[in-house]
């Protein structure tokens, strides 16, 4: 038989489609990095690489008398339909696995399971203080009942945003985070102070509260030729105050601060501070109260603190009447006489902020000029909304929860803010 000659093509048991080639003496051209075998003897039937025992797996082309061509593919093809089996019943657990249990439906919106339990997590005693007025509860006294009742509430009053064509952006919820972290006035950020707000928190509670800030403001077609009017009468009062970063040492005995005073020629301020001021939220700081605005400083430290530069101390002892310590500053608490060394350590200058930084301060004051009336009418909207809506909570003890809060709609929903 001639050296060259190519054997006719036979299936090889169990393989069709794929076929195996031999050759004597020579070798069938192959393509770079094909799989061939070497039979373990010379054998001229035709065997699949898989049924010869003593074969040699080779990935290259060097030339040799007997190759067969392995066609790996078989394999996946051979079990293709046991892996597909596989691979459904694999997808179909973890489609289980990743079902969210649903709690509630809100219209076409659903609240999970997990939803409702984070938000009862992430309630706060701020949350809960409007139960506790003195005029009597304005809020669930409850963390579940507050997390269910705002859940529902949020999504109501971003559905009506929707249909409004006001729905928020994140450029828009961003900054006024930014301008509510730094006023936190409730009159003016429709936001409830709340120190244990955490990052979340504050991106949900301004995303929904700019949501009905901006159907105000579509209702009472405030445009930036109001916003600018606005901001250049009132230019010059929206500087910002003055912010003295300060060490103090805080005493009630007027000789306690002379021996301080003395010390302070041979120690830091930062040591005497710590050592012998009394005040027992700045001294175990050193002294250090951080940045306050010239408003919050007693007027006598005022006075002494702007003739300093940074890194001095008052020379003298500055006595003044303050609010205890125990005792929150304000126009009704009682008054004490204490002894005070002040350190600058250093002084933000008040600048006039741009427009829109103050930019919701401008609005709300447009819409009291302009429709005063908006931000009431905005709220019947929402009652009315509320009360068409198709809302069911399929969480017990909640599930009667949706009939207080419709009977609370007819007065003021508690997460909808009222005017300023």
């Amino acid at each position: 038989m001639h050296r060259n000659r190519r054997l006719p093509q036979e299936p090889c048991p169990n393989t069709l489609p794929y076929t195996l080639w031999q050759m004597r003496g020579s070798h069938r051209p192959r393509s770079q990095g094909e799989v061939a075998s070497r039979p373990g003897k010379w054998n001229s039937s035709w065997r699949c690489a898989r049924r010869t025992p003593r074969s040699q797996r080779r990935v290259n082309d060097a030339v040799h008398p007997c190759y067969s061509i392995i066609e790996e593919t078989f394999i996946l093809k051979r079990h293709a339909d046991k892996l597909l089996v596989a691979a459904v019943i694999a997808l179909a657990l973890i489609g289980c696995g990743q079902s969210k249990k649903v709690v509630a439906h809100v219209n076409n919106e659903v609240i999970t399971e997990d939803e409702f339990n984070q938000r009862t997590r992430d309630v706060t005693a701020a949350n809960l203080a409007p139960s506790l007025a003195p005029e009597g509860p304005r809020g669930p006294a409850k963390a579940g009942e507050f997390a269910m009742d705002s859940l529902i509430a949020e999504k109501l009053i971003l559905q009506l945003a929707a249909e409004r064509h006001c729905t928020p952006t994140d450029a828009q919820i961003n900054a006024y985070i930014a301008f509510a972290k730094k006023y936190r006035d409730p009159r003016y950020t429709f936001m409830p102070y709340d120190p244990a707000r955490s990052d979340a928190d504050w991106y949900r509670d301004a995303r929904y509260t700019v949501a009905f800030l901006n159907m105000v403001k579509q209702d009472a077609k405030i445009t930036d030729e109001d916003l600018k009017s606005i901001y250049d009468k009132y230019r010059s009062r929206l500087r910002e105050p003055d912010m003295y970063h300060l060490r103090i040492i805080d005493v009630r005995e007027k000789d306690k601060a002379l021996k301080a005073l003395a010390s302070l020629k041979k120690l830091p301020f930062e040591t005497v501070a710590l050592t012998q001021s009394e005040d027992p939220v700045s001294g175990p700081r050193s002294g250090d109260v951080g940045f306050v605005a010239e408003q919050q400083i007693p007027a006598p430290v005022l006075q002494a603190v702007k003739k300093l530069k940074p890194g001095e101390y008052t020379p003298e002892i500055i006595p003044a009447k303050v609010s205890p310590w125990n005792v929150a500053p304000g126009p009704n608490a009682p008054l004490e006489t204490r002894y005070f060394i002040a350190q600058l350590v250093d002084k933000k200058v008040g600048r006039i902020p741009t427009m829109e930084e103050v930019r919701p301060l401008l609005e709300n004051a447009a819409v009291q000029r302009k429709s005063p009336m908006s931000i009431m009418r905005v709220q019947d909207a929402l009652r009315d909304y509320q009360r068409k809506a198709r809302i069911t909570i399929n969480l017990k003890p909640y599930d009667a929860l949706f009939e207080k809060t419709r009977k609370a709609a007819l007065q003021q929903p508690a997460t909808v803010p009222s005017a300023p």
